[in-house]
């Protein structure tokens, strides 16, 4: 359909001017996943001069499992944007064109505080987040018949699709989880949807998601 093609011819618009840009951010593995499709069909080998960033451990190592020497944000905190943003290479870019990549409708902090260093942002946003319809059973019999008792959300659209497939069956059952969330923003957001139960993980990795559960 017509979003369809525009979706395309953006993603591609993006990939053409590729050896255009000053650094290449990806938000995350998924990023990098699809990301990478789009890049090797036109660029078989990389356009040189580019940095490239990963937000992320995973992020970072399925970068470099791929060729790409990418930088991570380990030596300046946990696994988020605002380390990124510390990196003496992102302090001033003026003049300088950055591109993210990233899901449809992402956080726009990164973009902001980028622009605000001078930098002219574009996104290359490669796939999108969207409910599965092809479930076996509702979300809510498999809770109930699982005993689940904790569910990690790793992002506030991630949050919002959990609370849209739990339906009417979501204050009865959230009532008896906890929602394990990567910091305060999705704290907050889990908060105003009535959730009582969270524990606000450090940030997003495997590591600091077990910490909060235990």
């Amino acid at each position: 359909n017509s979003d369809d093609e525009q979706f395309i011819q953006q993603c591609k618009q993006q990939i053409l001017e590729l050896d255009g840009f000053y650094a290449v951010i990806f938000i995350s593995g998924n990023a990098v996943a699809y990301g990478l499709r789009w890049i090797d069909q036109y660029w078989p080998q990389l356009p040189v001069d580019v940095l490239w960033f990963g937000i992320g451990r995973s992020t970072v190592e399925k970068l470099k499992t791929e060729g790409i020497p990418a930088l991570d944000t380990k030596e300046h905190g946990p696994m988020d944007s605002e380390a990124l943003l510390e990196y003496p290479e992102l302090q001033q870019l003026s003049h300088k064109k950055v591109l993210i990549v990233r899901g449809v409708s992402g956080r726009e902090f990164l973009a902001d505080q980028l622009r605000a260093r001078g930098a002219e942002v574009r996104y290359l946003e490669c796939y999108r987040r969207t409910i599965a319809n092809n479930a076996i059973k509702p979300l809510s019999q498999l809770i109930l018949e699982h005993n689940i008792d904790t569910v990690c959300i790793n992002s506030g659209q991630s949050l919002g699709n959990f609370l849209q497939m739990l339906g009417s069956e979501s204050e009865v059952l959230l009532s008896n989880i906890l929602v394990v969330v990567p910091g305060e923003r999705v704290a907050k957001l889990a908060g105003e949807a009535g959730i009582t139960r969270i524990a606000q993980a450090k940030n997003a990795s495997d590591d600091a998601v077990l910490d909060a559960i235990k």
